[in-house]
This record gives C-alpha cells, structure tokens and sequence, in this order.
C-alpha cells in the first residue's frame, strides 16, 4: 500500500466514515509509515483549531436563510 493510495482516506478515518477494512488497512499502513501517521496528526489538529474557531452568523444572514428555508418549503408540492 503507498501513502499516495491512502492520503486521500486520512481525512475520512479522522472523521470516522472509513469503512471497517479500509480504516484497518490504513491504520496497519500508518503503523509502519511516518509520513501517513504525521499526515494523521495533522489532520487532527487542523479538525480540532477549527472546532475552537468561534463563527456567530450575523442575524441579516439568519433572517435570509430563514426566509429561503420557508420559501423552499412552501413551495414543495403537498403530498
């Protein structure tokens, strides 16, 4: 197994939607691999400052989505 095969799996084994046998291979890989484990690590501290970041959306653009929502809504076709 490369690390080119895998790089594109690590995002989704830290976001835990690998399957089974894919996160077992990749785990199995990054035993033995330097770069895919430090490319692990990264990936998870990236995830966690981004948790700490602190967006508040503005109520303009609340108000806008709500409007869209309800829009969208009433405008589905009744069952």
């Amino acid at each position: 197994m490369s690390c080119e095969s895998r790089i594109d799996d690590i995002a989704l084994y830290v976001y835990g939607e690998l399957a089974p046998e894919d996160e077992e291979r990749l785990e199995a890989h990054a035993d033995l691999c330097e770069t895919c484990t430090g490319e692990i690590a990264r990936v998870r501290e990236l995830n966690r400052a981004l948790d700490r970041r602190l967006l508040e959306a503005s109520p303009a653009l609340l108000a806008e989505c709500r409007q869209e929502l309800m829009i969208a809504v009433h405008s589905q076709p009744s069952a």
